[in-house]
């Protein structure tokens, strides 16, 4: 299992969504896995969407479906108040050349797309830790359905 540090998600946070061709979305967020469901996200809200950026909407998540023209990762700023089963969090810190893979996450503004190299490292990690997950006998929320 990749180890990393709990600590809460903050507004503003890296939020990296991989998008398979069935546009159900893996959600990750500096070292967490987070809901990217839009219902449980206007749960901690008292007002409708307050507080929410415009991408985490109901509307966005429903009417859209994340539309994208290939299967490449996106990276949003968004704020995060909803997180999934954080005990078993996935630390980038722990992918190998972690400090810039950090650097280059740092550097992308709303939108960017990830390089492709740095994609396929943590979607191989991403499945080394569901494996491990598994083996273990646990389980962790990764789709917005």
């Amino acid at each position: 299992m990749i180890e990393g540090t709990n600590r809460s998600v903050q507004p503003g946070d890296i939020i990296l969504i991989i998008v398979p061709e069935n546009h159900k979305a893996t959600v990750f967020a500096r070292g967490h896995v987070v809901s990217a469901n839009s219902d449980d996200q206007r749960k901690q809200k008292a007002a409708d969407n307050e507080g929410l950026s415009e991408a985490y909407c109901t509307n966005y998540w429903e009417d859209h479906q994340l539309q994208v023209d290939d299967v490449a990762p996106l990276c949003i700023r968004i704020q995060i108040d909803t997180v999934v089963n954080p005990e078993h969090c996935f630390s980038l810190s722990s992918l190998p050349n972690a400090s810039s893979v950090q650097n280059h996450l740092d550097t992308l503004q709303s939108g960017d797309r990830l390089d492709t190299a740095l994609a396929s490292l943590i979607l191989e990690e991403w499945e080394k830790h569901i494996e491990s997950l598994t083996e273990k006998g646990l389980s962790i929320r990764i789709t917005n359905e």
